[in-house]
């Protein structure tokens, strides 16, 4: 089969009256307003009608989207009047074309906007006091890098499930439009082989995505009936792997049941052990972990599938970008209505903690005034009450360290990325120390930085440093020691549970005494070594605090980092990779 072509693509969206997100992968920038210009076109040959275009850059907020009160000028003088954003709905009008230039650098705003609009029957404004709701329309084209992708929000992702491949697409031909048949039917046998496309895929959007397009290819070729043409050429546009779908023929029968292994000596009916799978992207030949009672991790083969490279929300391993598409997310401590930075204001029904001038200006919509008119003062009623809406601080924390020498021709993602998605989820503080890279300051000393959460850059930065030579491994679990002591204490509300996790190969060739001097006297031995396994027991005996190391499967002297777990009373896990 043919790769697909973006004018092939476009014209099977054209003829669509859903709402529905796409990606365009690795588009060129200067590509996309002819995109644009192009499903313009095509929207108006098959739907007869002008579709408006809205484009949603970085700097769009809540206010440029949906519908607010404004202050304007009238025949009465100044008074409130109702102003419609760029998502609002407009009677009569179609349905718009909205453009994300960027999908990887379009703000909170523009997310939230696409989880509410996109695949929901309902979309629902409730803003200043004002509600309003309506049925979505439009098609969403967004364009973003591929290497982007795994760092979007899943819920976000969710929302586009056409991704198609600019970088394999086919050169686009002369733009001819033909004329739509009929409305093409699916029959039950190609509506089977339409789910079987994108089984084991945790949304359903998916599958209605697929079908909306194998119907639509179905009706640009004149088909009264989709065929499994239809629904492969459509698997080709929506992105997935592996669009060639075999439907199974009559004369292969049911698939054979699988016998059951055959037991091994000794076996007296026990369950076999549980297996965790290791990430597909470790190695050529990944391996199970299986975490023994003493919290140290063993590995044997096992197969592992190919992540998909449009979908990374698919693989298990995959991270987020640790950004909420909401105000409050699980794990935020609600302490006092008056502690946390002001990020807003909701709805009062007191004067504790009361927003002055959003309270007025509500009172000022409804025009409450006293019987002596505007001179006479402003009422206001309990239902004008407005109080801040605040920050609080997480009730959970994350203390990483990062051996940065350990990193040489290994790569820690794997074995990092469920304590990162674990500080994600429950919008943990993050305080991080790092040494051993290329670009310390001080190569004895390790460095220390805090951060609010797992979205500041800095993280990112220091997931990706170059490594260095020195390893002050002791200094670090001793700055390690003390954020953990400081969070846990942190003001009335301390935290309620703090994750360290170690990542390292557990060779550490600086002491405490020689980072404390700034220089290294004569050969150190295992002194850099003894010294990080005193420090860990410092850190085991902290309450509420669980322990991770995250370590190499190194040739040279492996019993290090299991002599560093069990002083830190920590879970090991060995992430392969390259040998070094």
């Amino acid at each position: 089969m043919s790769p697909p072509s973006v004018v092939e693509l476009i014209g099977c969206l054209a003829v669509q009256s859903e709402p529905v997100g796409v990606i365009l992968v690795d588009l060129h920038p200067a590509l996309l307003p002819q995109h644009v210009e192009l499903l313009a076109e095509a929207v108006r040959f098959h739907q007869g009608h002008e579709p408006p275009v809205r484009v949603l850059d970085a700097g769009v907020t809540d206010d440029d989207l949906w519908p607010r009160w404004v202050l304007a000028a009238g025949r009465s003088g100044l008074g409130l009047q109702v102003r419609d954003g760029a998502l609002s709905p407009v009677v009569g009008a179609p349905g718009p074309i909205v453009v994300v230039p960027d999908l990887a650098r379009a703000g909170t705003a523009v997310a939230r906007a696409a989880v509410a609009a996109l695949g929901n029957d309902v979309v629902h404004v409730e803003r200043y006091g004002f509600s309003r709701s309506w049925s979505p329309a439009g098609l969403w084209l967004a364009s973003c890098a591929r290497q982007d992708l795994a760092a979007l929000s899943t819920h976000l992702l969710d929302r586009f499930p056409i991704r198609f491949d600019c970088r394999a697409a086919a050169a686009p031909g002369p733009v001819t439009w033909s004329p739509r048949g009929p409305r093409a039917t699916v029959p039950p046998g190609t509506l089977d082989l339409i789910l079987r496309a994108a089984t084991g895929r945790p949304s359903a959007r998916l599958d209605l995505a697929l079908a909306r397009m194998a119907r639509a290819a179905a009706e640009l070729r004149g088909g009264p009936v989709v065929q499994d043409e239809d629904v492969a050429r459509a698997a080709a546009l929506v992105g997935l792997a592996q669009p060639e779908i075999p439907r199974p023929t009559p004369v292969d029968g049911p698939e054979p049941a699988v016998p059951p292994a055959p037991a091994e000596p000794g076996d007296l009916g026990q369950p076999a052990p549980e297996h965790t799978l290791a990430p597909a992207f470790v190695d050529d030949d990944p391996a199970p972990f299986v975490e023994e009672p003493t919290g140290t991790t063993v590995s044997g083969p096992a197969d592992v599938a190919p992540a998909d490279p449009l979908r990374p929300e698919d693989d298990p391993e995959a991270l987020p970008a640790p950004r909420s598409l909401h105000w409050m997310v699980p794990g935020r401590r609600q302490a006092s209505r008056r502690d946390g930075v002001i990020i807003g204001h909701e709805r009062g029904n007191d004067l504790e903690d009361l927003a002055i001038i959003p309270t007025l200006f509500a009172a000022a919509r409804r025009r409450r005034w006293s019987a002596g008119g505007r001179a006479g003062g402003l009422r206001i009623a309990r239902i004008d009450l407005r109080r801040h809406r605040r920050r609080h601080d997480s009730e959970h924390a994350l203390v990483l360290v990062l051996d940065h020498t350990a990193r040489r021709g290994w790569d820690c993602g794997p074995g990092l990325a469920p304590h990162l998605r674990w500080a994600y989820d429950r919008s943990s503080t993050v305080s991080l120390v790092e040494f051993g890279h290329a670009d310390c300051v001080d190569e004895l000393r390790p460095e220390r930085y805090r951060a609010r959460t797992i979205v500041d850059p800095r993280v990112v930065v220091s997931l990706t440093r170059a490594p260095g030579s020195a390893s002050p491994l002791a200094a670090a679990l001793r700055l390690a020691s003390e954020e953990l002591r400081g969070v846990m204490r942190r003001g009335w509300a301390p935290v309620r549970t703090a994750r360290l996790v170690v990542v390292t190969d557990g060779r550490g060739n600086v002491p405490l005494e020689a980072t404390a001097e700034g220089r290294v006297n004569g050969r150190v031995g295992r002194q850099g070594i003894d010294s990080a396994i005193s420090v860990a027991t410092e850190v085991a005996v902290l309450q509420r605090v669980d322990s991770f190391v995250v370590a190499p499967d190194a040739e040279q002297y492996p019993q290090l980092t299991h002599d560093l777990a069990a002083a830190l009373g920590a879970t090991l896990r060995i992430v392969s990779g390259s040998p070094r």
